[in-house]
């Protein structure tokens, strides 16, 4: 799984976490997880359901910085672990950050998703630097997201849990 920080536009109280987690390649069989959290270790809580696998992965190549806006100059290629598509988007897409992703600490979207290999595609027509993040350099293999419904979403995390050491498990269910 990875776990990240949304940003803080995305919560009343400036303060959310999302998890992706999927499928091991060939598991044709997974169905999904529950995300349950802990405090102490021993007593979970259900905070969530992931259905089907989240989209995520690496990236093949390196990503080269660029200034905040449109980039019609690189092209994030990116390996997908989970399984699932990533498909193009519009203009309006592009600009609205409908096909966001998390690549490092830096939120982006693309707008044209072009299959170059299994689970391997190339992003192309990138906005960088959404919600004020820093549009820096990513090398290969830094991990990235598609931030859409196929991540669990923890919003509205109290202030008072900052530092605090939290347990989470993700529990496994099949298709069925």
């Amino acid at each position: 799984p990875i776990i990240f920080e949304l940003p803080a536009e995305t919560s009343t109280t400036g303060l959310a976490l999302a998890i992706a987690a999927g499928r091991q390649s060939g598991d044709l069989m997974y169905g999904g997880c529950r995300v349950w959290l802990s405090l102490d270790g021993l007593t979970y809580r259900e905070e969530g359901i992931i259905y089907g696998s989240s989209r995520y992965g690496t990236l093949a190549a390196d990503l080269a910085a660029h200034a905040a806006g449109i980039d019609t100059t690189n092209t994030m290629s990116v390996l997908l672990r989970s399984g699932g598509q990533l498909l193009s988007g519009s203009t309006d897409d592009l600009t609205k950050g409908t096909t966001q992703i998390i690549v490092g600490d830096e939120y982006l979207s693309y707008q044209t998703a072009t299959l170059i290999g299994t689970d391997a595609y190339n992003l192309t027509t990138l906005k960088r630097g959404l919600y004020n993040t820093a549009p820096v350099a990513h090398a290969a293999g830094t991990p990235w997201v598609r931030v859409d419904a196929g991540v669990a979403n923890l919003v509205d995390i109290d202030a008072s849990m900052i530092g605090q050491t939290v347990y989470i498990k993700l529990t496994s269910f099949n298709v069925y």
